[in-house]
């Protein structure tokens, strides 16, 4: 008498067949080259070896889910890619600055004839800077300082004044009662300049403070916030005694000067501090089956995350932060400190990865370790937070004051799926409906001892050709008519080893395969209703890792070839 057995031969040859990942996608494998029909009158029988199954491809047994992460390129690689929100956005501005005059000395400087000097004036001015300035160079202005002269009635004109001030004042053009003088090395020089009150304009177009001067000085104090300059005014005239009028009272010249000017730009070291929320989340949804397994460590060779920046500020930024992987309840899963890199001024790409490499053209690498942590289980978002970002207040540039400088951010996450040595990627799956067939069936039970027990059992064996760089592990175990797990004490279910990995496609792994189905009794037997299966594949077996080759959907596959079902036992069949 002869019987077919389909489910139980077919699911344990499906399941090599299927090499790992035996997803949800409907794909039909044809076994009908295997002659699953055994006697069952023998202790032990055997089919024949020599069938064998098609290549199978990973995208013939993997289903993605319309995942939003994970896709095939063009190549048949499977790439993780998935963009953040909208841009982030943060603005910056350092407030304008005003030296104002505390105290203007006047001064009169009596004539003779020949030649005649003193100091004029001198302007004491102070102001309060920004906290953002931390070191100043020099300071821009387009500001007028006011200088008047009063000559005395006791002279026609005096031959020749002229007036020299700091070196660190750039004074790039001046009036006197509105007709343009010249200017030479902060000198200006006035020719025959009549009885009366003279008022010159001098147009101070910066303020340099690493200048020193005889005439002056400039300070800042950054502790207190404070910038302060005292400006003297030097005259020094000619007088010939034709243009005096009465030689005994030639009395004096007198002159003040008054000022207040308003900082529109600075050059030195600042520290302004972009504020940032976040940099925003990137969102992973439908999880493809492979990589939601309790059994998945997706710790990947090295992933990307690619930071697009563009930065008004003409400082370098300092940037850090960290990235939070969260489940669904907003449960944190893993988390990695990300340390501080520079963002340039102008368009530019940090990339974040695990690895250390060269950058290629038009990028700069920032190596983070712990990069991997983050999709080691599969969240279901990841956060960049606790964003520092401030300014380089290293680095000496010329800002303007009272402008808005923006930096704005976003990111993506992205990579090959290429596994690290700890990694593995897994499925479970299942064969159910089997005890409409598995009930008509009995091992013959023993004679001696318990009467119950039974030696009978099912072993299955293959050559398992694998293409992918990753070793693969199968487990199974059996479930009752409740949908219970069967304890291995009572359904042994056992794998004899590990399928080995191909170094490359082009040298693939071959290993003999061998599983072995044994009940403990035939109440274990008929009560069996399904098989549960978790196929996982791993970067490593313990010693060997092979990393950083990318999976392959087309290209890496799993071929079972001479497969063998032996039965051990006399099998009975009831199908009254």
């Amino acid at each position: 008498m002869n019987i077919r057995i389909p489910f139980l031969c077919s699911a344990l040859i499906l399941m090599l067949s299927s090499g790992m990942l035996q997803s949800c996608k409907d794909n039909d494998f044809s076994f009908d080259n295997i002659d699953a029909t055994i006697g069952l009158g023998s202790d032990e029988l055997a089919l024949p070896g020599g069938n064998s199954t098609k290549e199978i491809a990973l995208d013939d047994v993997v289903s993605l889910n319309n995942s939003n992460f994970i896709y095939i390129d063009d190549n048949g690689d499977y790439q993780i890619k998935v963009d953040g929100g909208s841009q982030e956005t943060s603005t910056v501005s350092i407030a304008p600055f005003t030296f104002k005059t505390s105290s203007s000395i006047s001064s009169t400087i009596p004539m003779i004839q020949g030649t005649f000097q003193g100091k004029l004036a001198a302007l004491n001015m102070s102001s309060t800077t920004p906290s953002e300035v931390e070191d100043l160079s020099s300071v821009a202005c387009d500001q007028n300082i006011n200088v008047t002269i009063k000559v005395p009635n006791t002279v026609r004109c005096v031959d020749e004044l002229t007036l020299s001030l700091p070196s660190f004042l750039l004074i790039d053009h001046a009036t006197n009662d509105g007709a343009n003088l010249s200017i030479s090395n902060n000198t200006i020089t006035l020719n025959n300049t009549v009885a009366g009150s003279h008022t010159m304009v001098l147009h101070v177009k910066s303020i340099d403070f690493k200048t020193s001067s005889n005439l002056g000085s400039t300070s800042f104090d950054k502790n207190n916030h404070r910038a302060s300059l005292t400006a003297d005014i030097y005259l020094k005239g000619r007088l010939s005694k034709n243009n005096i009028i009465n030689m005994g009272s030639l009395s004096s010249i007198s002159g003040n000067a008054t000022a207040d000017l308003t900082i529109t730009a600075a050059t030195g070291r600042f520290h302004p501090v972009f504020t940032y929320d976040n940099f925003g989340s990137v969102q992973l949804n439908n999880i493809p089956d492979f990589l939601s397994d309790k059994s998945v460590n997706m710790n990947l060779y090295d992933p990307h995350i690619h930071l697009n920046f563009n930065n008004s500020l003409p400082i370098a930024a300092k940037v850090s932060g960290r990235l939070i992987a969260r489940d669904a309840q907003e449960h944190t899963i893993s988390s990695v400190d990300i340390s501080t890199f520079t963002v340039p001024t102008g368009n530019s790409v940090i990339v974040l990865h695990k690895q250390s490499e060269a950058a290629p053209q038009g990028q700069t690498y920032v190596t983070v370790p712990g990069l991997g942590n983050l999709l080691k289980t599969i969240p279901d978002h990841i956060d960049f937070v606790d964003i520092k970002a401030e300014a380089d207040n290293t680095q000496t540039t010329e800002v303007k004051l009272g402008h808005d400088y923006a930096m704005t951010e976003q990111y993506s996450f992205s990579t090959p799926l290429q596994l690290d040595a700890d990694a593995a990627i897994a499925y479970t799956d299942s064969i159910d409906d089997l005890n409409k067939t598995v009930k008509k069936l009995s091992f013959k039970e023993n004679t001696v001892g318990d009467p119950t027990s039974i030696n009978g059992s099912l072993k299955l064996e293959a050559d398992i050709t694998n293409r992918m760089p990753a070793y693969l592990t199968l487990t199974a175990w059996g479930t009752n008519l409740q949908g219970d797990s069967i304890p291995q004490s009572q359904l042994s279910v056992v794998v004899d080893k590990t399928v080995e990995a191909a170094s490359d496609t082009q040298t693939p792994a071959t290993t003999h395969l061998t599983v072995t189905v044994k009940p403990q009794s035939n109440n274990v037997l008929h009560s069996l209703e399904g098989l549960q299966f978790r196929f996982r594949a791993a970067a490593s077996n313990g010693n060997n890792a092979i990393v950083g080759k990318t999976i392959n959907a087309k290209k890496q596959t799993i071929t079972v070839k001479n497969i063998k079902l032996t039965k051990t036992g006399k099998l009975i069949g009831n199908f009254n």
